[in-house]
Parts: structure tokens; sequence; C-alpha cells
């Protein structure tokens, strides 16, 4: 377990050291503050890919799964939304009440989409909110003890772990994720030219 919290620190650590190339806060700020804004810059990348992608998908292949015991396409969208309305609770921040946690409802592509925005909004909302003094405070993930700035990188890793199930599904569906499709086709305007 002790391997297991220095090796998430050390990553933790390594998000907020400066990076040649990238963008970096311009005022001068507690580690966790720039934890903060690193997690909530990839935090909106990635929404617009989970949603995008949700939008792709036709409303017909939400029910697909590509094996039994495995998440349909649906309940991989509902799995992301749940955690993003769950993992606050982390450090204080209760979820909506009223919510079904299971991910295990019939999905429909519009109620999903709707959720899973709400879900990143309500996420969001709750990262932007956590003061300084506390992203160094330890807190309970999953009976590890470990800071607040630590979690958000695990929420980050989990959010892009279900990104790469749903390019996958996509995929594996003819779909090609539209970030995707919309650099193909600059690239053909740019040849065409």
């Amino acid at each position: 377990m002790k391997r297991f919290l220095a090796g998430s620190l050390l990553v933790a650590l390594a998000l907020v050291t400066p990076i040649k190339g990238f963008a970096q806060p311009k005022t001068k700020s507690a580690p966790g503050a720039d934890l903060r804004a690193l997690f909530l810059d990839d935090l909106k990348d990635t929404r617009e890919k989970v949603v995008s992608l949700a939008q792709a998908m036709p409303e017909d292949k939400y029910t697909w799964r590509p094996g039994t015991g495995v998440r349909s396409v649906g309940e991989t969208y509902l799995h992301i939304a749940n955690a993003n309305f769950m993992f606050p609770k982390m450090w204080g921040v209760m979820p909506p009440s009223g919510m079904d946690w299971s991910g295990k409802a019939t999905p429909d592509k519009a109620k999903t989409i709707m959720l899973l925005n709400q879900s990143f909004d309500f996420l969001q909302q709750s990262v932007e909110k956590i003061p300084d003094s506390e992203m160094s405070q330890s807190r309970n993930f999953f009976g590890h003890q470990m800071p607040v700035s630590a979690i958000l990188f695990h929420i980050a890793t989990h959010t892009h772990e279900h990104l790469g199930q749903a390019i996958a599904y996509a995929r594996m569906n003819g779909v090609t994720p539209p970030w995707t499709a919309a650099q193909a086709a600059s690239e053909h305007g740019h040849k065409s030219q």
C-alpha cells in the first residue's frame, strides 16, 4: 500500500512540475492549485470527447456490448456519469439526490447525454470549490488514504480509461470518433487545396 501511495504522489507531483511547451499558470500559487488547473483543463478536453462520442453513437448501439459480463455502450456512459457525481463525496460534496447510481438503467441516448453533461458540470464545480488548503489533506479513496490532489489524478485516469473503452466500442461499431473524423477532413481539405 505504501508503494501505491508513493507512486500516486510522485505522479501527482510530476503533474504540477513545469513542463517546457505546456501552458503554466500565470500566478504563483500552491502546488495543489496548479494540479487543479491542470485537472480542469484535462476534464474539459475529456468531457468534449466523451460527450461528442456519446452523440455520435447511434441510439440502437447503446445496448451493444462486446460480450457477456461487460458494460454495454450506454452502461459505459452511465458509469462515467455516475462516477463524476460520486467522486466529490471523497472531499465532502454530496451528489444530487434521486440519481440512479447503478449504471444499469436501460440507456436512453438523450437522457444519457444529459446526465453526462450534468455530471461533468457537477464534477467541475466541485473541484473548483476545493479550497487550496484542502488539496494536500488526506481523504479515504477506496480504503487508501491520499491527498485530494492525488484523488484528482485518479479521477482523470478513471475517465480516460472509460473514454478509451468508449472509443473501442465506437470503432467496433463502425463509428469514427468525431475529433478523429474532423482531423481527417481537415487534412484532406489541405491536400486538395
